[in-house]
């Protein structure tokens, strides 16, 4: 192999080390194209990267929609741009009607799950789901110490979620990375969690193991917590914001809030949006399921395996690499 390399670059310095960069640092490792990938994050401008990211074929890589901003025209014109890429059907087609330049959906596949590793995890799953208590986790984006996305990862609406189910006697418990910005603690606190300092990788592993769900009633997906989740076979509890139902369905997940018709769940975030769930109504079909699951903890064994086989059949960074190296020959040969 020649000096040919892959350069993945980070709109926002401090999230260079995001696990969505990591992933396509991860599977352009080994590719023989000469390209860069310019990673966008919210309502970033196009020209905040440096001058040689333009240098050579290169890529923007986004998870929501770039808001259109006709200052991007004269990047997107540019002699050595292929086009977008993201991991959502949604964002490709809002993009295509928005630019008319190529779009390509890389699907994601980020955490790596060895034979062995996956019978582990099958293993704690059994024994996991017929123990008294269940064990829901919630976690903030990433280097967020502060919460700041509190609102946006669905922070108020878990908060009325535990209360609901505590003040109805179901015997769970919280463990939130982050901040307590939860009111039910006031009145359970022995029920809430907190790791608020950094935790290395094996003992994320771990937190991962010990819970039953993941709550994640977001504004719009965050595919890398999500599929991280589902690796370890928890069931997500979800909204029906924008891009959930690339990665969801009813018999891996459940649903906690739909958004009333004033909404619109197809842009991705804005100020409505994170407004609205800070005060959300829980759908009673979220009780009538998790009462289910919880009455019936074989019912909630294989609900969970369905969580871990969507991931393991949909989402690994083997089908990454071949799709990134696809997307690579389309665009540039």
């Amino acid at each position: 192999m020649d000096d040919k390399k892959c350069t993945v670059y980070s709109s926002e310095k401090g999230k260079s080390g995001h696990t969505i960069y990591k992933y396509l640092r991860d599977i352009t490792s080994e590719t023989d194209y000469d390209v860069n990938i310019l990673g966008i994050d919210e309502n970033a401008l196009l020209k905040k990267f440096p001058k040689e990211a333009f240098d050579k074929n290169f890529f923007f890589y986004t998870e929501s929609v770039v808001n259109y901003n006709p200052n991007h025209l004269d990047i997107i014109e540019h002699d050595n741009f292929r086009g977008f890429i993201t991991h959502l059907s949604k964002t490709c087609s809002i993009l295509w009607e928005m630019y008319k330049k190529p779009v390509f959906k890389l699907d994601l596949g980020i955490f790596h799950r060895t034979k062995d590793e996956i019978d582990f995890i099958k293993k704690h799953i059994k024994k996991q789901c017929f123990s008294s208590d269940i064990k829901f986790l919630s976690t903030t984006t990433y280097n967020d110490t502060l919460d700041s996305n509190f609102l946006n990862r669905g922070g108020a609406i878990s908060d009325i979620l535990m209360q609901r189910l505590l003040d109805n006697e179901y015997n769970v418990r919280l463990t939130h990375k982050g901040q307590n910005r939860f009111s039910f603690s006031s009145y359970y606190p022995e029920k809430l969690t907190l790791i608020q300092n950094y935790i290395s990788d094996s003992e994320m592993h771990d937190l991962f193991l010990k819970n039953s769900f993941y709550l994640l009633p977001s504004v719009q997906v965050h595919a890398a917590s999500l599929t991280m989740a589902m690796s370890y076979g928890l069931i997500p509890v979800i909204s029906e914001g924008y891009g959930f139902e690339e990665y969801c369905s009813d018999f891996n997940s459940i649903r906690c809030f739909s958004y009333p018709d004033n909404i619109v769940v197809n842009e991705g975030i804005n100020q409505d949006n994170v407004s609205f769930i800070a005060y959300a109504e829980i759908d009673a079909s979220f009780f009538v399921k998790f009462d289910e699951l919880y009455y019936d903890r074989e019912k909630l064994y294989l609900f969970r395996m369905n969580s871990l086989g969507q991931y393991i059949s949909n989402y690994s960074p083997y089908m990454s690499k071949i799709g990134i190296e696809n997307i690579f020959k389309q665009a540039i040969t």
